[in-house]
């Protein structure tokens, strides 16, 4: 057994992706009672097969609302040639050159358009849909290739007017989906190039507390592959799954199931023991007894082995100092208590920051309450930064250990 900083890792544990993937068309594993989210780049919906590979697709794996990117649409083309039956449209197109944004929506989900949440300019859409008198938002966004610093520089401007604007509404959650041209930094196995904006694409929705869930890789072209197409939530506790789904242009869907009802994934509970501070004299006591012939007589195979290890559980727990690790469902691995004490920080310090900006008259009180907040987010960013970095280099080092067993 090995030991990181807060968690027990058995030797025949895998550490593995989260992202599931459904890339060969097994949808056993997606339930239509959920509210299944998922989005594609698909290079020109009206493309030779693909608006019906669309079709048979969000049907198999009962997706509830399907946002596409570069649909490659303009006014001239009427809707009959591009819906599916028994779902509503909402799209931006365009030109047939490029671009262009669109959601599927199924008819029996209530929702409405909002316009004024989409920023002008980009291709950007925003539903707000009511389940179980819960408003989830769900964003489509599209941002193209284009990496020169001026059109980086639009982007993380675009996204600095919208995350907060969602984070100050009353929405239950959160969501933005879609081809982001950036994210090889979320690439669970490591090992991709990093595109231009991995670093500050990343910190700015880490700093608004925007989780992004998709761990592999979604799109491979000849001798590339990328992780882009990504999927970023401000409450991820009622996920049931991520997903990557099967390729019908040159990318991989993606997708997320959310449970919309009562019931709410468990906490996973660890137990990490100090066995450094171990009350050895004691423990040796309990454990000299196994040495004795008559504590293994008139037992047979099975009743030795559990004997013998009921007696070293029992002298673990009574004489090994230790306490209870408390994981929640989708909390990333490197993601300890203190990080999480300093994003509470700083989302008190945003809520007070909007409190102030609609009740005070005092403008150096508003200034202050900003620059707080301002600080705590800095603090917090610090702070996953080196969560993360002595979590990898934790693994790093147990993993090119001698002693570390091959599984």
């Amino acid at each position: 057994m090995v030991i990181l900083d807060e968690f027990e890792i058995d030797d025949d544990d895998t550490v593995e992706a989260r992202t599931l993937d459904f890339s060969d068309g097994n949808f056993s594993s997606i339930k239509s009672q959920f509210l299944n989210i998922a989005s594609y780049n698909i290079n020109s919906v009206l493309a030779s097969n693909r608006l019906e590979e669309l079709t048979v697709l969000i049907n198999d794996a009962s997706i509830d609302i399907l946002f596409l990117s570069e649909t490659k649409l303009d006014s001239n083309i009427s809707e009959d040639r591009f819906k599916i039956p028994g779902f509503t449209l909402e799209y931006c197109h365009r030109t047939r050159n490029g671009g262009g944004t669109m959601f599927y929506i199924k008819e029996n989900i209530t929702y409405k358009r909002n316009t004024k949440m989409e920023h002008n300019g980009f291709e950007h859409i925003c539903i707000d849909i009511l389940v179980e008198k819960k408003r989830y938002s769900i964003n489509g966004i599209y941002r193209p290739p284009d990496n020169d610093r001026v059109n980086m520089e639009l982007f993380l401007s675009a996204m600095s007017a919208i995350l907060p604007k969602l984070n100050a509404r009353k929405s239950y959650c959160d969501i933005l989906c879609g081809d982001f041209n950036f994210g090889n930094i979320y690439n669970f196995n490591g090992g991709l190039n990093q595109k231009p904006l991995d670093n500050e694409g990343s910190n700015l929705f880490l700093e608004q507390g925007f989780s992004q869930l998709i761990d592999t890789p979604t799109r491979y072209s000849n001798l590339s592959t990328s992780l882009i197409d990504l999927i970023f939530m401000n409450k991820t506790e009622n996920v049931i799954l991520q997903a990557v789904l099967p390729t019908i242009a040159d990318h991989l869907g993606t997708m997320i199931a959310l449970n919309c009802m009562t019931f709410q994934p468990k906490e996973k509970t660890f137990k990490k023991y100090f066995y450094e501070d171990s009350n050895w004299v004691e423990l040796k006591k309990v454990l000299v007894e196994l040495d004795n012939p008559n504590f293994y007589k008139n037992k047979n195979i099975n009743e030795i082995t559990e004997a013998f290890t009921t007696k070293l559980i029992d002298g673990r727990e009574m004489f090994v100092p230790n306490r209870t690790i408390k994981v929640k469902p989708f909390d990333q691995p490197w993601f300890n208590s203190e990080s999480r004490k300093l994003m509470n920080k700083k989302n008190k310090k945003y809520r007070e920051y909007i409190k102030l900006n609609k009740t005070a008259w005092s403008v150096e009180k508003l200034e202050a309450a900003h620059i707080s907040y301002k600080a705590a987010s800095k603090e917090y960013i610090h702070g996953c930064y080196k969560a993360k970095t002595n979590y990898f280099n934790s693994l790093k080092k147990i993993f090119s250990s001698e002693d570390t067993s091959p599984k």
